[in-house]
């Protein structure tokens, strides 16, 4: 009985419409309500000419052109909620379950921006890189002017060793937004390993003026001014991540190795004592402290110091050949000889390590044996 008066409604206002338009005007108007995204009345309209003229090319055409829009907007607008649940599943770092449900999700609604995008990000934290480029380029197609997508896939590219590609994504982002800090960094990074220093303190210090507070741009840069041999500048640098971050252990132990570089030996145990205290198992530092001692001649205390590396990390090839070193200086020869053979075998291509053996032979006498290390 409803569904009878409904049609009986419907066919009142359609010839009452039909009465005060023409088809064309009607066309016309429907046309016009599609263009504002007016959909109900555009639809309304159509159908009500249909109802009248159901071979009207234009009304059938206009009708199944919304209902393409109908469709992309459902696919490119997801529920509110579903996207909120999922971006809180991910802060929470849940991140194989995010890529789980956003698969899903991306084939319900293949042009939905942000699921192809957090898909990407999430991916790439665990490193799923080839489904995490997929969903990024997925993401560019949508949107490619978005900055953040290209800064992403760089990271991934970054991971796998492409870094020709990586660099390219990073430049590409910063064409599209130059006040982003993180395709600086991480294009510094990348230069500062390819031993293009100036470069990458450049980009560093672009990072570091978009974004003040980037600790890791701060310390970061300072290993490279380190490698570049301005220990001043570098141990500025340090004091700036610390200041930014004061309970990162890797920083204080770089910088006592700056300090140790400028002779400040004292300064430099400090920092490493430093680093143990908010690191307790940070391997390195107990060798750098190690480094420091010896170079006092404190080689009980230096010995001492790279058991406690050694226990943390059992391949550290350097802590072995160390150890080797400070054993050859008591006079622990045979002992020493064992550190540097571990090390080796850790480590065949650790020329310290055949230097510092070559060296023992040489001081026990066994020249021949010095020379074909």
């Amino acid at each position: 009985m409803l569904i009878a008066n409904f049609k009986r409604i419907f066919v009142l206002k359609a010839h009452q419409m039909l009465a005060k338009l023409s088809v064309d005007q009607a066309l016309m108007k429907a046309k016009s309500h599609a263009k504002k995204g007016e959909i109900a009345e555009a639809k309304n309209l159509y159908e009500v000419i249909l109802y009248n003229f159901s071979q009207n090319k234009r009304a059938q055409q206009g009708l199944a052109d919304l209902n393409k829009i109908r469709l992309l907007n459902t696919s490119q607008n997801p529920p509110k909620e579903v996207v909120d649940q999922l971006i809180k599943l991910y802060k929470q770092g849940q991140f194989l379950l995010v890529v789980e449900h956003a698969q899903a999700l991306t084939k319900q609604y293949p042009e939905s921006f942000i699921f192809w995008d957090i898909l990407g990000a999430s991916a790439a934290e665990i490193g799923m890189a080839d489904q995490a480029i997929i969903a990024l380029k997925k993401v560019i197609s949508i949107k490619p002017d978005y900055a953040d997508a290209y800064d992403n896939i760089g990271v991934v590219f970054q991971s796998q060793g492409k870094l020709v590609d990586a660099i390219n994504n990073y430049k590409k982002s910063i064409l599209l937004n130059s006040s982003n800090a993180n395709p600086y960094y991480n294009m510094a990074n990348i230069l500062k390993d390819q031993d293009k220093l100036d470069e990458a303190i450049e980009a560093y210090k672009k990072s570091i003026e978009l974004k003040p507070d980037h600790y890791k741009a701060y310390a970061n840069m300072a290993t490279t001014l380190q490698k570049q041999g301005k220990l001043e500048e570098a141990i500025e640098a340090y004091k700036n991540s610390i200041s930014l971050m004061p309970n990162y252990g890797e920083t204080y132990s770089n910088m006592g190795n700056a300090l140790q570089q400028l002779g400040k030996l004292d300064e430099a145990i400090d920092a490493h004592k430093k680093s143990i205290l908010l690191n307790p198992n940070y391997a390195l530092a107990y060798n750098n402290m190690g480094n420091v001692l010896q170079q006092l001649g404190k080689l009980d205390e230096a010995v001492d110091q790279y058991k406690k590396s050694i226990c943390l990390d059992s391949n550290y090839y350097e802590a072995y050949s160390n150890m080797g070193v400070a054993l050859k200086d008591q006079g622990n020869l045979d002992e020493a000889k064992v550190y540097f053979e571990k090390a080796l075998s850790l480590n065949p291509n650790h020329a310290s390590s055949y230097n510092n053996l070559g060296n023992l032979f040489q001081y026990q006498g066994k020249i021949e044996e010095a020379i074909y290390v």
